[in-house]
């Protein structure tokens, strides 16, 4: 049995009962729980695909791309608790390194392990963490030690992780498969207004406002920080 039917969607449960989304392929049934290395892209006929950056046939749906001074305005109304905030801060650290899927980090990185460092940089010990972003989830589902699900309806916190199904037009197998995740930078997090968000791609990290779509749920991290790795 696919653990993926475990997960609780912050969609509407009429979209995922006429099965609205498509996916590349459901997640492995076993968790792994101590990597940093670098994930092999799925393959799709035969040909490996780069990452969430396609949603079906359209562009991730960004609203807005923030400048530096807007960010660091946002920085200041959206504070959360001190540890959201290192999360924040941690995640910021990476800002304009470019996208790169399966990338460590180094001179590169992508979507979940942008989430591993900032939750790192934060003194949470994410490398008991699995390092895709849909075994992440499944953690804060299942397994609640390092992360755990917040509650639907529950307004996120700056730092909370949320993540998101876009599904591939190319996808044959009809699961629901987590394939992005970013950071909730705040303050916005609104079905009609979008989304603030840290986010890993398309090109670099950015701060960005994305529309409310295909939100699986959101994770916050429950470890308590030891003293902070670093970057």
């Amino acid at each position: 049995m696919h653990r993926t039917k475990r997960l609780v969607s912050w969609g509407t449960a009429s979209s995922l009962a006429c099965g609205a989304f498509l996916a590349l392929a459901a997640v492995a049934a076993t968790v792994d729980v101590g990597s940093f290395g670098k994930n092999e892209p799925p393959a799709v006929a035969g040909k490996p695909v780069g990452g969430p950056w396609e949603w079906g046939d359209k562009p991730l749906p960004i609203l807005q791309v923030y400048n530096d001074k807007e960010i660091s305005a946002m920085r200041a109304s959206a504070a959360g608790p001190q540890a959201s905030n290192k999360i924040v801060e941690a995640a910021l650290y990476h800002l304009k390194k470019p996208y790169e899927y399966g990338a460590d980090g180094e001179e590169a990185i992508d979507c979940s392990m942008l989430a591993l460092k900032a939750l790192a940089g934060a003194g949470i010990p994410s490398r008991r963490l699995p390092r895709s972003a849909a075994d992440q989830f499944y953690h804060a589902v299942n397994v609640k030690k390092i992360l755990a699900q917040v509650p639907q309806g529950e307004k996120p916190l700056p730092g909370d992780l949320v993540y998101f199904n876009f599904p591939s037009a190319k996808a044959k197998n009809r699961y629901l498969k987590i394939s992005h995740v970013a950071i909730f930078m705040g303050p916005t997090f609104d079905r009609r207004q979008g989304i603030d968000l840290i986010n890993a791609g398309p090109d670099f990290v950015q701060v960005v406002r994305i529309k409310y779509v295909n939100v699986v749920g959101v994770a916050r991290a429950v470890a308590a920080p030891a003293s902070p790795r670093s970057r």
